[in-house]
């Protein structure tokens, strides 16, 4: 296989950016993590209500980190590359 091309280098990202982001992908990652091990326990219709909107909780919690991480990068990029 041959080698890859170089990619353009646009610089360093500052701190405060990379920061930001970092925080966001932790906060989706938390969301993606309380999917995951949501518990559903019994056999009656109310915790199975309570388990749907924490798992919709999580949900948009995680829907929500991600759309600010696009947000804020293609900001970022748009501004400044």
């Amino acid at each position: 296989m041959g080698e890859l091309p170089t990619l353009p280098t646009w610089g360093i990202v500052p701190a405060p950016v990379r920061e930001i982001l970092q925080r966001l992908k932790d906060r989706a990652a938390a969301g993606v993590e309380g999917m995951d091990t949501a518990k559903i326990g019994g056999s009656a219709p109310q915790n199975h209500d309570v388990a749907f909107l924490q798992m919709s909780y999580a949900a948009e919690s995680a829907d929500r980190a991600t759309r600010d991480y696009r947000s804020v990068f293609n900001a970022y990029t748009h501004k400044f590359h």
